[in-house]
């Protein structure tokens, strides 16, 4: 038990939250259990009250993990548990995917909304290129169309608007 809780602190934290109107305890706690491999995971459902809240799963971590842990690993780690739980929710067309990396002066803020499987595995894959080290500007949204992560200069594209499940 004492190594079990030495091993489990030496892993790095990763939150994950997501819309309990899209997606069940069921699938959010196998969500939890593919990860728990490989951090240390906290989180919980997320309770939203409004008609049709959107589809949200949100990861958030700190720099020190993408320094840490190898660009690939993580990058398949989270490609298949968000793959499997979260890409396609119960009532909306699309998920939307925001990772809040925390390096201790400030938040960077990805986000990429798609119900396609090639479209997250692009995204996550080439985290690594944005150098989330270097100070540049914040926030990044996912271009589906161009795949590949682009500054945002709308200082509202994270309002609820920006959340809606259009399908288009």
């Amino acid at each position: 038990m004492g190594s079990e809780r030495q091993e489990s602190s030496e892993k790095l934290l990763l939150d994950l939250s997501a819309s309990a109107a899209h997606f069940d305890q069921e699938t959010f706690d196998s969500a939890m259990e593919a990860l728990r491999p490989h951090f240390r995971v906290g989180g919980g459902l997320r309770f939203e009250f409004s008609e049709l809240p959107p589809a949200n799963a949100i990861l958030e971590m700190t720099l020190l993990t993408l320094q840490v842990i190898p660009a690939n690993l993580i990058s398949s780690t989270l490609f298949e548990v968000l793959r499997r739980f979260f890409l396609r929710p119960a009532r909306a067309s699309k998920t939307s995917f925001s990772l809040h990396i925390s390096d201790g002066s400030r938040i960077i803020d990805l986000h990429i909304e798609t119900s396609d499987s090639d479209d997250l595995r692009s995204a996550l894959s080439s985290i690594p290129s944005l150098g989330l080290g270097k100070p540049k500007g914040n926030p990044f949204k996912f271009d589906v169309q161009g795949r590949e992560w682009r500054h945002c200069d709308d200082p509202d594209w994270m309002s609820p608007s920006a959340y809606r499940n259009t399908g288009r």
